[in-house]
């Protein structure tokens, strides 16, 4: 059913965002379903939603979004349908509300006028959709579904501390269950409903494809640091009644004859990593091996650039000179640090020459890889 903005003076605005003003309206119509007599419900601009910071019209643009993503979910009945209803509809309708003003033609509708909804079926089940929506959290997800928002928060992360710029690119693992593309189309509508995914969209070629993505930074952090003080939280418990383990030493400085392309690193989680060289292996955090960041105690850029090239198959090729320069001091930082731990002096990476490009020598490995 077609809802057309009636000519006539300058329409107003509020100022109130598109996507702000979708959430109340999403919540006012959950709050009016709780006490609406099927098949109708009345939308009323009161503050007790916040409904009156929109003006009319844009309640019904928020209406309309609802109705592009989910067809046949309701209706928005215009009230110059209703000035011809029969009396028997005008009857049933009118126990909606008490004044009789809101029976007036569309175009004569003044702003606090309720807006009618007739709607189906399937929106009572879209509406605890809502609610589950609204009280989902981190903390009550599973631990698989978790890990897939982990996943992406870290591939955001290791991206943007190296570039700066909200608008990025990843990539999904096919083999892995909490990288694949579902979990990571879960992951960001997951990211999205808690407002720090601003937007993402996903390509597709022959070999498989990537999805653009583009946060909100003020958010993003804030998520982030709630999933780290999660599994922080988790790891103290879980050692909470052992003995305190010694600090491990370091079983690959003394390998006779070592060479970078001998030595494997594939990381277990966002802290860890185990490392294989010769017939030696073991399982390492990111203060073992020097990657701590003195300011708050987290993995640092260098980590971070690592977890990258892991997930880039060993090389990072880049056109944006800005990144390039962050990337050129970040490496060096990384080939000093690698060399210091494995006791080496060859630099880790192959020569740089015209491909602008940067290989890493060792064989590093994703997550699930």
């Amino acid at each position: 059913m077609a809802i057309a903005v009636p000519h006539g003076p300058p329409i107003k605005r509020s100022g109130v965002d598109a996507k702000t003003a979708l959430k109340l309206v999403t919540g006012a119509l959950v709050d009016a379903q709780k006490t609406a007599r099927p098949p109708f419900l009345l939308i009323t601009r009161t503050g007790e939603r916040w409904l009156n910071q929109l003006y009319r019209h844009e309640v019904i643009s928020a209406l309309k979004d609802i109705l592009e993503k989910n067809p046949g979910l309701f209706a928005i009945v215009p009230n110059e349908d209703l000035q011809d209803a029969p009396k028997e509809t005008e009857a049933m309708l009118a126990g909606f509300h008490s004044e009789k003003q809101w029976w007036k033609k569309w175009q004569e509708a003044p702003e606090d006028t309720p807006i009618l909804i007739g709607f189906q079926d399937a929106f009572s089940n879209w509406c605890a959709a809502q609610i589950h929506k609204q009280n989902s959290s981190l903390k009550n997800l599973t631990e698989t579904s978790r890990q897939k928002v982990w996943h992406v928060v870290e591939g955001i992360y290791q991206q943007f501390e190296l570039s700066s710029n909200p608008k990025l690119t990843l990539h999904w693992v096919p083999a892995s269950p909490v990288k694949d593309h579902s979990a990571t189309q879960l992951a960001l509508e997951f990211l999205e409903n808690k407002d720090v995914v601003t937007r993402f969209k996903f390509h597709y070629h022959q070999y498989g494809g990537y999805v653009e993505v583009e946060i909100d930074i003020k958010e993003f952090f804030r998520i982030r640091d709630e999933l780290l003080a999660l599994y922080v939280s988790a790891h103290d418990a879980n050692t909470a009644d052992h003995e305190p383990a010694p600090v491990p030493s370091n079983p690959f400085a003394a390998l006779n004859g070592l060479k970078w392309q001998d030595i494997t690193i594939q990381f277990v989680n966002g802290h860890e990593a185990r490392i294989s060289a010769n017939s030696t292996t073991a399982t390492l955090d990111f203060k073992d091996m020097g990657f701590e960041d003195g300011r708050n105690r987290q993995p640092n850029s260098q980590w971070a650039l690592m977890r990258l090239l892991a997930d880039r198959k060993g090389q990072i090729s880049w056109d944006d000179s800005e990144a390039a320069d962050r990337i050129r001091k970040q490496k060096q930082l990384l080939s000093e640090s690698l060399k210091d731990f494995f006791h080496l002096n060859e630099d880790p990476f192959h020569p740089y020459k015209n491909e602008k490009a940067y290989r890493i020598k060792l064989k590093l490995k994703a997550e699930g890889d």
